[in-house]
């Protein structure tokens, strides 16, 4: 049986994190002008569904969680950082909703647009580019889909113990 990756439950579980995740970071960018990343978050919390509550291990589900959420926390900083400089210098008056949607779904759009074409000349061919946020995302899904027996191994991480607190 071929594991499934889309499934309506994990689209669900992905838009519930997700609108929380955006939620957050929307309040946190508003009001102290800096965001943090959903993906590495949204994928503890997948995990922790997954094989916590629903007793199942899928790293595709999890994945696909998020991805989800880290696409609504993307577009809600694209929204957060452009719209009040819009304000600020005097190019809008108001925050009229089906406005700014449209332009959010623009962005996003755009976005999508932009990285098709891209993906495979900065993501599949160009290896000494490495995403850290993502290579992270994948190495905390691993760990979360393996027995305890076969975790992943953190002997390259080593920290100075006088950064340990």
């Amino acid at each position: 049986m071929v594991p499934r990756e889309f499934t309506f439950l994990a689209v669900g579980i992905g838009l519930m994190v997700g609108v929380v995740m955006t939620a957050a970071n929307v309040y946190l960018g508003l009001y102290a002008g800096m965001t943090v990343s959903a993906s590495i978050p949204a994928a503890v919390i997948a995990m922790g569904i997954f094989r916590g509550v629903l007793k199942r291990q899928s790293i595709l589900e999890s994945n696909l969680v998020q991805t989800i959420a880290s696409a609504g926390e993307s577009i809600a900083g694209g929204i957060i950082f452009t719209l009040p400089a819009l304000v600020l210098v005097g190019a809008w008056q108001d925050f009229r909703f089906w406005p700014t949607t449209l332009i959010a779904i623009a962005g996003g759009l755009l976005g999508v647009g932009f990285m098709v074409p891209l993906r495979r000349a900065l993501i599949i061919e160009e290896k000494a580019l490495t995403y850290p946020e993502g290579v992270a995302c994948a190495t905390v899904l691993e760990s979360g889909s393996s027995d305890s027996s076969a975790a992943v191994s953190y002997t390259h991480l080593t920290l100075p113990t006088s950064d340990l607190v």
